[in-house]
């Protein structure tokens, strides 16, 4: 006899009938197809969750849609379904109080595409890859404040403007690759270099309107 699928009109006349006693406050009540509940806790395998039924506190656990991107967490309010048997989270309806921010994660390999424009706005933007592919026909910055850090950083575009008050570059390293013209105009301009500078190049032209200096213990033309 499965005693969970008796009803309380069937329990209490089981006890008169036997004399036996059983609370139905003991079993587990069933847990709604769908509804609201609330994130209890956080795991690599899912989520669980808790929700109130017929007076008493159930706990299940639950996998994420593939559409829910943002990682939940505790006391977050979510909206689940039972699909064949498995609960699904479908959306996020509440955030928890002690929540600080929201992170976004993706299964696989992402991408977003616009028909038309895309804008991003944020006091404080962070950005955190080993490789970053940047593939545009125009690409314009415009800062105060210009400041790269990165272990790898690949630009691959016909047209590059950047219009930036200051720049900041540190690198051990550092190439450029031009296989057509190289077109550099400076108001001013001072390179300290600690070693070595080599130039080389088939023909090369120096024409300055005004003086010229060129210092040296060893000077060397010819």
């Amino acid at each position: 006899m499965k005693l969970k699928s008796l009803n309380k009109k069937q329990l209490s006349n089981l006890n008169k009938e036997e004399g036996m006693s059983f609370s139905v406050e003991k079993f587990s009540p069933s847990i709604p197809e769908r509804g609201r509940a609330i994130v209890s806790k956080v795991s690599q395998a899912g989520y669980f969750l808790k929700k109130e039924v017929n007076g008493s506190i159930v706990e299940f656990n639950a996998a994420a849609a593939s559409d829910v991107f943002l990682v939940l967490e505790e006391n977050d309010e979510v909206l689940y379904e039972n699909i064949e048997g498995e609960f699904y989270i479908l959306n996020v309806l509440k955030f928890s109080k002690d929540r600080q921010m929201c992170e976004i994660s993706f299964p696989m390999n992402a991408g977003i595409r616009c028909p038309e424009g895309f804008g991003i706005a944020a006091n404080n933007i962070s950005c955190r890859s080993q490789i970053m592919q940047i593939i545009a026909k125009h690409v314009t910055q415009d800062a105060q404040n210009y400041e790269l850090k990165a272990e790898r950083t690949e630009i691959n575009s016909k047209l590059l403007e950047e219009n930036a008050q200051t720049v900041v570059q540190r690198a051990n390293i550092f190439k450029s690759d031009v296989s057509g013209i190289c077109d550099v105009h400076h108001a001013n301009t001072s390179m300290k270099v600690d070693n070595t500078c080599a130039v080389s190049a088939e023909y090369m032209k120096l024409d300055a309107n005004g003086h010229v200096d060129i210092d040296g213990k060893k000077i060397n033309l010819g």
